[in-house]
């Protein structure tokens, strides 16, 4: 992109902590995760001048975050709970477990007054209220929701994300119906399909791309958060909403594959 895109992912910060078979014959990987740090990674390896914004513990899982994003490019504003741990996402051949530790404590207070980005995206494992004020105090082009846990969709986005299982619990329908409804509300809407693909809304025009190929589901977290991104990042550099899509599912194949 001739000019780098600012984009800016509101969410959850955790230690992600992926191990592969058993005994001492496992394959046991560390490295930063959540739904904001997946998102911003992911559109710093396109270019875009990314930034996290989330909570993490005062302890070497906090510190440990803070050096890799700064080792790949990305700026953080992280709030520092002294009370609560880092959030840690726990893998174990699939089975997940995890700790939501200070993730869960991030607050409306601990945002910034502002955000200035050409794209915004929050997190609905977040807070509700955090998640509200997030997209009051945005002041970019593109101020997307991804709506992962909310049971309400808040007013102040102009985006919204989601896949299919979530598309079907916000609005009672399948997967195409739900972007038709929720186009006459949003902007934008993108509903992922897994081994399908993807379809979306821009202004009421649909499309819908195939997927790119990626390793079995249940082994690495994170599709989902760099196709959001990625689809964001692409709309806000120019591209038509079949581009977007189609770089976001590529995204979201090579989150997989990292």
């Amino acid at each position: 992109m001739s000019q780098r895109v600012r984009f800016v992912s509101v969410g959850d910060v955790f230690v992600d902590v992926l191990v592969a078979g058993s005994g001492h014959d496992a394959e046991v990987r560390l490295t930063p995760g959540g739904s904001a740090v997946n998102a911003a990674l992911s559109t710093a390896v396109s270019g875009a001048a990314a930034e996290v914004c989330g909570c993490i513990g005062e302890d070497a899982g906090g510190r440990m975050i803070q050096t890799e994003l700064a080792a790949r490019g990305v700026r953080s504003s992280l709030a520092i709970d002294p009370d609560r741990p880092t959030g840690t996402f726990v893998m174990v051949n699939g089975e997940i477990r995890v700790d939501r530790g200070a993730n869960a404590g991030f607050l409306p207070e601990h945002l910034p007054t502002a955000f200035e980005a050409d794209a915004t995206l929050v997190s609905g494992y977040l807070p509700a209220s955090t998640v509200t004020a997030t997209l009051v105090r945005s002041h970019a082009t593109w101020n997307a929701l991804a709506v992962a846990h909310l049971a309400q969709l808040p007013d102040g986005a102009n985006a919204v994300f989601m896949n299919d299982d979530e598309a079907r619990r916000v609005t009672g329908r399948d997967p195409d119906d739900a972007v038709r409804v929720l186009s006459e509300r949003y902007r934008l809407v993108c509903v992922t399909l897994g081994a399908s693909g993807a379809i979306g809304a821009l202004e009421g025009h649909l499309e819908s791309v195939a997927a790119e190929p990626r390793p079995a589901p249940g082994e690495r977290p994170g599709a989902g958060d760099a196709f959001s991104a990625a689809t964001l990042v692409t709309l806000a550099a120019g591209a038509s909403l079949r581009d977007a899509l189609a770089e976001g599912c590529r995204a979201g194949a090579l989150a997989l594959e990292r």
